[in-house]
């Protein structure tokens, strides 16, 4: 029997941000790894919405699940990057502590294994689409 692989999950065209849980179910002896199916619908993996525990830069933060979340839509710069402090005070100010929702798109995560959605604030209620 192959031995699993980062490279021949992402060639199946699993998302990043799933192949290591299934590298170490398969480690572990899960053996379904191939039979999964609609995992975007998977509430555990990409949830409707999450607590901002920690801001990573001005277009990403962690939700205290550990999901890391990657706006859809804001390109802010990267550290060292010039306007870096004040992107990234943005977010601190408007999104920590605070309950977001979360909407996708088709493409729900990106190659570094964060997850892409927009991000809805004093929200009562997951939003709908109309």
């Amino acid at each position: 029997m192959k031995k699993l692989t980062a490279k021949d999950l992402k060639k199946k065209g699993f998302p990043q941000v799933l192949i290591p849980g299934l590298l170490v179910a398969a480690a572990l002896g899960f053996k379904g790894v191939t039979l999964l199916k609609d995992y975007y619908q998977n509430k555990q993996i990409f949830p409707d919405s999450g607590y901002v525990q920690q801001v990573e830069d001005g277009d990403t933060f962690v939700l205290k699940n550990s999901r890391t979340i990657r706006l859809i839509g804001i390109n802010a710069p990267e550290r060292g990057e010039k306007n870096y402090t004040e992107t990234s005070n943005y977010l601190i100010n408007h999104l920590s502590n605070q309950r977001v929702y979360l909407e996708y798109n088709r493409y729900q995560d990106d190659p570094y294994g964060r997850i892409l959605a927009w991000v809805w604030i004093g929200c009562e209620q997951t939003p709908k689409l109309y």
